[in-house]
């Protein structure tokens, strides 16, 4: 029917564009979308460069821990066997054979325990520190942590906002 025929070709005629004519709506939410897919492809980036620090950092730390106790046992073996080697010593040596009066052996054998004693303090308040100082870096790193996840997702919120609202 002669209805039907102008009406398919109504809409075909508005399908049709005249050349260089553009729709301005659709080149800026083009536009505005592929910024916003772009943003949030950068942050993607950037969230996974930060994972891939924050897993070399752990790792780091791991590896320095492991190093620490692998050095904090070898000075325990190291310690024992020289207090082995020193109360060995002690015993065969009886004072009088070494040919000191047993006088000086007595303040021998005191300042070598006093200096024992000053050493294990000593070491006990490096142990003591060397705690804090890795539970100030496990918080320091923690809280860094923190802040760029904190970071990361008020900046996809707004991203997923801005895309939200541009549909």
């Amino acid at each position: 029917t002669p209805n039907k025929i102008n009406a398919r070709r109504k809409k075909q005629e508005k399908g049709k564009r005249r050349p260089g004519a553009q729709d301005t709506n659709t080149t800026a939410y083009l536009t505005e979308q592929t910024d916003l897919q772009q943003h949030v492809d950068s942050m993607r980036d950037k969230y996974h460069s930060l994972c891939d620090e924050h897993q070399k950092m752990i790792s780091e730390g791991k590896k320095a821990q492991q190093a620490y106790i692998r050095r904090e046992v070898q000075y325990k073996s190291q310690i024992a066997r020289m207090e082995e080697l020193l109360n060995k010593a002690e015993l065969s040596r009886g004072g009088d054979d070494v040919g000191m009066p047993n006088a000086h052996a007595r303040d021998a054998s005191q300042r070598l325990g006093k200096e024992r004693e000053r050493i294990r303090e000593l070491h006990g308040k490096i142990l003591e520190r060397l705690s804090e100082m890795q539970a100030g870096t496990r918080s320091v790193i923690a809280a860094h942590e923190k802040e760029m996840l904190q970071v990361f997702r008020s900046r996809l919120f707004e991203v997923e906002d801005k895309v939200k609202k541009s549909n």
